[in-house]
């Protein structure tokens, strides 16, 4: 009985880790918006656009981070790279949680949003890593999504549990807890997986990328409240086009593009991107 079970309890510890991680990425999503009128209130009612970027700031970093440090998890272990993801994501939570203006509680936000695009890649390389076993690996990977609904639908309950029996700031602090926990997970139970020096980041495409997507989320929401023809809003998108514009044409002609141009083409890579997860093509 010790012989059969004891090697798996690494695996199941690993698994944890790794979905701790990815909880808190789906549980970010959603907890924060019953707490907005409550945020609101706090800093003397701002615009609905200010308010938009709490929830949005999140969103955008994640998104457009996201395949760089899927690069950076191969280039310098995907380990490592879900530890930092952690440890960021952890940080800013607290950040969130002390922030003294809406500003700050924005810019908190949006280093939450790179924390959490550095433990989605590196996550699911973890799990091919952790199980090799393709029937292993697949009943791994359904625990995994499976976090996913689990974090979307536990958000708005947590959310409205924190705002009604303490403050908002409650809604970004129970991160704290969860991430350390698995940060002590992963170092007991996960290892490192294969280091690929070569491979290189797309610094050129991570800046255009993240400006057309910053400045198409701005446009629309400026669209919100001053019309689809006002002077911002229109500039605002324009940036964004010429941005997406200059993102794909980088994509071409660099050695090592972040969003390889056929990347689209590859049915697997398309059904995963549209539902927000992700897949190494290269495996």
């Amino acid at each position: 009985m010790i012989t059969e079970t004891t090697p798996q309890a690494p695996a199941r510890l690993a698994l944890t880790a790794v979905c701790l991680g990815f909880f808190m990425i789906t549980l970010d999503a959603t907890i924060v918006n019953l707490a907005l009128p409550a945020i609101s209130a706090d800093y003397a009612e701002p615009s609905t656009a200010a308010l938009q970027w709490v929830v949005d700031a999140y969103t955008v970093t994640l998104a457009a981070f996201l395949l760089t440090w899927g690069a950076a998890g191969d280039r310098w272990g995907a380990r490592r790279v879900f530890e930092a993801g952690v440890a960021v994501f952890v940080l800013a939570s607290i950040a969130c949680a002390a922030a003294g203006s809406l500003p700050w509680l924005i810019a908190a936000r949006a280093v939450q949003g790179a924390g959490a695009a550095a433990l989605l890649p590196s996550s699911l390389a973890l799990i091919a890593h952790q199980f090799p076993d393709a029937g292993a690996r697949a009943r791994a990977l359904g625990v995994w999504g499976g976090m996913s609904g689990i974090g979307l639908a536990a958000g708005p309950l947590l959310g409205g549990l924190a705002v009604g029996l303490a403050d908002w700031r409650l809604v970004f602090a129970v991160n704290v807890p969860v991430g350390l926990l698995a940060i002590v997970l992963t170092r007991r139970a996960v290892t490192e997986t294969p280091l690929r020096a070569r491979t290189r980041i797309d610094g050129m495409g991570q800046v255009f990328g993240t400006a057309a997507l910053a400045c198409l989320v701005a446009g629309f929401i400026e669209s919100g409240h001053a019309g689809w023809l006002a002077a911002p809003t229109l500039v605002l998108l324009g940036a964004g086009v010429v941005c997406g514009a200059l993102f794909v044409i980088v994509e071409r002609i660099v050695p090592a593009p972040v969003l390889p141009p056929g990347a689209l083409r590859v049915r697997n890579f398309a059904v995963a991107g549209a539902r927000g997860g992700g897949v190494d093509i290269g495996r």
